[in-house]
C-alpha cells in the first residue's frame, strides 16, 4: 500500500483510491477505499448516493485534476470543472466516464461513424477497392489508344463523328485564352455548351458561369479505312485534354466519353480515382446530391400509400388509383411490371422486395415502351403523390400528415454518389458491408483473402477494422449493422458502443466509471458485457461501476453498498467487501438479497382477461409476419434478447397504430396488416426512456404540475389576498415574486478567470428564491420556499387535507 509521508500523502506504489470526507449531494461525510486494478461495484437502493460518489465525486475530481494540469491557454477551450465537495482523494488516476446517456441526435451519425470503423473502411476501399461503372456494373479500367480506336470503329458505319478535346481554364486563364491558343495551333472549330462555333469568331461568353468547352480536332465519317486517321487525331485529342476524348455526332444526340485512365469498358464513361473523401457521406465530394448524405427524404412510405398490402393492384391496393383492371392506367402499370418483375394480380405483400421498391420509387431514368408505341418514364407512386401534395391544397391537407422519411430515390438509402456506391472490394460494395450485421461483417473481414502486396498496403487499416468489429461483437452488439443510425440506438446500446471503443483504445492505468452498463441487456448479453469489463480490468485499469444487476454484483472483486434508504436516509456506506463476505449488519439490503434472506415475491393475485388487442401481420424491421394477442387489463412483459424485435412490435407497431386509431395522432405505424380489438381502448400513453426535461429550472413539482396547485393554494391565503398576490407571485420563474438578484435560482454564479466558476448562495434572498414579501406568506407555518425544500413524504403530510395536491403526491410516494 506504500507508506504515508508527514503531509498525509503517500510514497511508493499506491494500490487503492482513498476518498475522504465526500459530501456531494446527500453523501454524509463518507470515507471509502476503492482497490486499484479491480472491478468495484457501487450498489444500493435508488437515491442512496451511488452516482454522487462515483460520478460527481471520484470522476469529477479526476477530470478536474487532469484539466488543471494543462496550460491556461488549453483550459480556455475545455471549460472549467468545479471542485466536488470532498476533503481529499488519494491515488486517483486519469478518469473516463461511460455514462447512461442517449446516443448522438445527429441524423448523419451511424454506428460506423461513432466507432470510427467507417473511417477505416473508407481508407481500405481507397487503397484496395476497385472502381465499377454504376450503370453497367462492370469494372472500370485504363484504355489504350488502340482500344479506344477499336471502340469507335464498332459504331455504326457511315456515321459522322466529331473528335473533341475537353478543356477548362487553369489558374490565370479564361475561355478566350484557350480559344485563341487553339486557333493559333491551326484548329478551326470548337464546341461551347453543345453548340459548334468558329474559333476565329468566338461567341460572347458569360464568365460568371462554368461552361463546357471542347476543341474540335477532327471530323470523320466512319469507314473501314479511317483507322489510321482516327488514331492520329485521337492522339492529339488526348494530349490536348490530358487523357480524355469525347466522340459526338451531328447525326444524333449520342455522345461517348473515353479516358486513358479509369473508364467503363462497356459504355466508355470515365471515373476519378477512389479517395476516402469520395466515399464519405459527410463530404460534398462523396455524398448523394439529392439527399446530401442523409439517405432519406420526405415522402410517402408504403404504409401510407398501400394501407392493405394483402390486396393486389387490380383489387385497389392503392386507394387513390382504384382497382387497376383495364384501361390506360392499368396498361401503363402492366408495362412497368414487366421491367419491375411484378403483375397486377399479385398481392403487394407477396411481391419481392425489389419489385415493391420499383412500384414505390420508380425505374429511374429508364424509358418504358407502353401500348400504342407510347414511351414514358415511371417515377414511382411516392413521387406521384408528392407532386399531388405540392399541387393540390385539398390533397395536401388529406395526405400531408402521412409524409415521413423514406429512402432517397436517387441513392436508395446508400447516402453516397453512384460512383462511390458502385466501388467494390472482393465483389462487395461499401454499402453492402455496412448493411451487414456486425457479427457477419466481422466474419467477412476475418476471412478476407488478400495477396502479400495487398496486405502490405492495407495491413494496418485491416487490423483496426477487425479489432473494432471484434470488440463490438464481444459486448453483445453483433446484431447491429454499421449503417444503423445513432439516434435510433437505446441508451444501453450507445453505452456499450462507447465501452467497445475504450477497450479498443488499449489504455492502461485509467479509472473507468460506468453508470449501470447492463440496462436494457438480456441475461445472455450480461455475460458478454462482464467479459468485456474483465478484459478492460485485466489491461491494468480500475473499474468503478454503479449497478443493481445481480450478475454484475456477484462478478465484482469488491462491493461498496450505500444506504440504508434514499435521499436524507441514505448517503452512508452500510457494507463493504467482496460479494461473498458482504455483511448486512448495518442495514445493507443488497447483502440480504445476495445471501438469499430477502427475495422478490410474486403476487398471488392474478386478474382475468378482459379481452384482447391483436396485431396481425407485423413485418416491421426484423419482425416476420407476426400475429400477437395482447390481453387487456393485465401487466404484460415482452421479453427477448437484444435486437430480437421487442421495440419494433410494441413501440413502432402497437403504440403507433393505437395512437392513430384511438388518439387520432398523425403517426405512421410500422408495417403490419391490421389491429383488432381497439374498441375497448379510449387512450394510449407512451412512457419511454427519453429525458423528461432539459431546463435547469425544472424540478419534480413543476414537471408533475403539482406546483401549479401549490401556487394557487398560496394565492388564496388571507395574507396573499391582503397583498394582492396572484399565483404568478409564487413562481420562481416570474419577476412578480422571485428574487431579482438571482433571478429565482437561489444562488449566483461568480465568474473566476482561469479558475472554475463558483456558485454561492444569493445574499439577497438567502437561497430562498423569492423576495421577502412572498416568503412572509405561510401555509401551516411553511412558506412556498420551504415547500420546495420538502421531500415528497414531508409534503404529503403537510398537504394531506388538500385533495388536488395530495392525490399527485400520493402517486409519487407510491
Amino acid at each position: 500500500d506504500g507508506t504515508q509521508d508527514g503531509n498525509g500523502g503517500s510514497r511508493g506504489l499506491i494500490r487503492e483510491i482513498r476518498v475522504m470526507g465526500a459530501r456531494e449531494h446527500n453523501l454524509q461525510n463518507v470515507n471509502v477505499t476503492i482497490p486499484r486494478e479491480k472491478l468495484t461495484v457501487i450498489s444500493g437502493v435508488s437515491g442512496s448516493g451511488k452516482s454522487s460518489l462515483a460520478l460527481d465525486t471520484v470522476f469529477a475530481e479526476g477530470q478536474r485534476r487532469y484539466v488543471e494540469s494543462l496550460s491556461a491557454y488549453a483550459r480556455q477551450f475545455l471549460g472549467q470543472v468545479p471542485k466536488p465537495k470532498v476533503d481529499r482523494v488519494i491515488g486517483l488516476s486519469p478518469a473516463i466516464a461511460i455514462e447512461q446517456k442517449a446516443a448522438s441526435k445527429n441524423p448523419r451519425s451511424t454506428v460506423g461513424t461513432v466507432t470510427e470503423v467507417y473511417d477505416y473502411l473508407r481508407a481500405l476501399f481507397a487503397l484496395a477497392g476497385e472502381v465499377y461503372c454504376p450503370d453497367c456494373q462492370v469494372r472500370a479500367g485504363a484504355l489504350a489508344i488502340q482500344e479506344i480506336v477499336g471502340r469507335i470503329l464498332k459504331m455504326r458505319m457511315g456515321r459522322r463523328i466529331y473528335l473533341l478535346a475537353p478543356r477548362q481554364p487553369g489558374r490565370g486563364e479564361d475561355y478566350n485564352t484557350l480559344i485563341s491558343r487553339a486557333a493559333r495551333a491551326g484548329y478551326l472549330r470548337g464546341r461551347l455548351d453543345g453548340r459548334v462555333f468558329d474559333l476565329n469568331k468566338p461567341e460572347e461568353i458569360d464568365y460568371r458561369q462554368t461552361h463546357r468547352l471542347e476543341i474540335l480536332v477532327d471530323r470523320v465519317t466512319l469507314k473501314p479505312d479511317v483507322r489510321t486517321r482516327i488514331a492520329d487525331s485521337l492522339e492529339k485529342v488526348l494530349a490536348m485534354s490530358g487523357g480524355v476524348a469525347i466522340v459526338a455526332s451531328p447525326d444524333d444526340d449520342e455522345e461517348t466519353r473515353f479516358s486513358q485512365y479509369l473508364s467503363c469498358p462497356r459504355c466508355g464513361r470515365s471515373f476519378d480515382e477512389l479517395t476516402p473523401q469520395r466515399l464519405s457521406f459527410n463530404s460534398h465530394e462523396g455524398w448523394c446530391p439529392s439527399c446530401e448524405g442523409l439517405g432519406t427524404q420526405k415522402g410517402m412510405g408504403m404504409r401510407a400509400l398501400i394501407p392493405d398490402p394483402r390486396k393486389s393492384l387490380s383489387e385497389g391496393a392503392v386507394p387513390p388509383l382504384g382497382p387497376l383492371v383495364d384501361g390506360p392506367l392499368a396498361g401503363l402499370f402492366r408495362a412497368v411490371g414487366v421491367l419491375g418483375e411484378f403483375d397486377l394480380e399479385t398481392p403487394v405483400a407477396e411481391m419481392r422486395r425489389k419489385s415493391r421498391e420499383t412500384l414505390l420509387y420508380g425505374t429511374g431514368e429508364r424509358w418504358i415502351q407502353g401500348l400504342g408505341g407510347l414511351r414514358f418514364q415511371y417515377k414511382g407512386l411516392s413521387k406521384t403523390v408528392e407532386e399531388l401534395v405540392r399541387l393540390s391544397a385539398r390533397f395536401r391537407e388529406k395526405m400531408g400528415e402521412l409524409v415521413e422519411d423514406v429512402p432517397c430515390l436517387a441513392c436508395k438509402g446508400a447516402r453516397l454518389r453512384p460512383e462511390g456506391a458502385a466501388a467494390r472490394l472482393h465483389g462487395e460494395t461499401l454499402c453492402d458491408l455496412v448493411d451487414l450485421p456486425i457479427a457477419m461483417s466481422r466474419r467477412w473481414f476475418e476471412e478476407l483473402p488478400l495477396t502479400e502486396a495487398e496486405l502490405q498496403a492495407v495491413g494496418e487499416v485491416l487490423h483496426e477494422i477487425r479489432a473494432r468489429l471484434r470488440f463490438l461483437h464481444e459486448v453483445g452488439l453483433g446484431y447491429l449493422s454499421l449503417s444503423r443510425r445513432a439516434p435510433t440506438l437505446s441508451g444501453g446500446e450507445a453505452q456499450r458502443i462507447r465501452l467497445a471503443s475504450q477497450i479498443g483504445s488499449g489504455l492502461t492505468g485509467v479509472l473507468y466509471v460506468l453508470d449501470e452498463p447492463t440496462i436494457g441487456l438480456h441475461q445472455r448479453d450480461n455475460r458478454r458485457m462482464l467479459a468485456a469489463l474483465g478484459q478492460l480490468r485485466d489491461l491494468g485499469n480500475t473499474l468503478l461501476v454503479v449497478e443493481h444487476d445481480r450478475d454484475t454484483l456477484e462478478s465484482a472483486d469488491h462491493i461498496v453498498d450505500f444506504g440504508p434508504g434514499a435521499g436524507s436516509l441514505g448517503g452512508t456506506v452500510v457494507a463493504e467487501g467482496p460479494p461473498k463476505r458482504l455483511d448486512a449488519g448495518k442495514g445493507s439490503l443488497t447483502a440480504l438479497y445476495l445471501k438469499g434472506k430477502l427475495d422478490i415475491e410474486s403476487s398471488p393475485r392474478r386478474v382475468s382477461v378482459k379481452g384482447y388487442i391483436e396485431v396481425v401481420g407485423a413485418r416491421h424491421n426484423n419482425l416476420k409476419n407476426l400475429n400477437v394477442k395482447f390481453p387487456l387489463g393485465m401487466l404484460i412483459g415482452v421479453t427477448g434478447v437484444s435486437g430480437s424485435g421487442k421495440s419494433s412490435l410494441v413501440n413502432d407497431v402497437l403504440y403507433r397504430a393505437l395512437a392513430v386509431k384511438v388518439s387520432g395522432v398523425g403517426a405512421t405505424p410500422g408495417d403490419h396488416d391490421e389491429i383488432r380489438g381497439t374498441d375497448d381502448i379510449d387512450k394510449v400513453i407512451n412512457i419511454d426512456q427519453m429525458p423528461i426535461g432539459y431546463s435547469p429550472r425544472s424540478n419534480p413539482a413543476t414537471y408533475v404540475k403539482v406546483f401549479d396547485r401549490v401556487r394557487r393554494l398560496f394565492a388564496q391565503l388571507p395574507d396573499s389576498r391582503m397583498r394582492g398576490f396572484s399565483p404568478g407571485h409564487f413562481s420562481f420563474n416570474h419577476m412578480q415574486g422571485r428574487c431579482e438578484a438571482c433571478k429565482g435560482l437561489g444562488s449566483r454564479c461568480i465568474e473566476m478567470h482561469f479558475l472554475p466558476d463558483v456558485w454561492v448562495t444569493c445574499e439577497d434572498c438567502g437561497g430562498k428564491r423569492y423576495n421577502r414579501d412572498v416568503v412572509n406568506v405561510h401555509y401551516k407555518d411553511r412558506s412556498v420556499s420551504d415547500v420546495l425544500d420538502m421531500t415528497v413524504d414531508e409534503a404529503l403530510r403537510h398537504f394531506e387535507n388538500v385533495p388536488g395536491i395530495s392525490r399527485t403526491l400520493t402517486a409519487l410516494a407510491d
